[in-house]
């Protein structure tokens, strides 16, 4: 670990949570691929959804198998 332990698991677990939370909020995403879309920037909106609800779905999957 990076910082030698220095924070508790329970403060660790909402500092990753509240910044996973903030980058993932369903709403932005959405908004986010649409506007893309608009400008069909289609390949780029495909890589925004794989990005925001395929990766970290994914990352959690890999977590709890560790």
């Amino acid at each position: 670990m990076a910082m030698g332990g220095a924070i508790g698991e329970p403060w660790r677990l909402a500092l990753a949570t509240g910044a996973l939370g903030g980058f993932s909020t369903l709403s932005t995403a959405i908004n986010e691929m649409v506007t893309l879309a608009r400008k069909h920037r289609y390949p780029t909106a495909a890589g925004y959804l794989l990005a925001s609800a395929v990766v970290p779905v994914a990352a959690a999957a890999c977590g709890f198998l560790l």
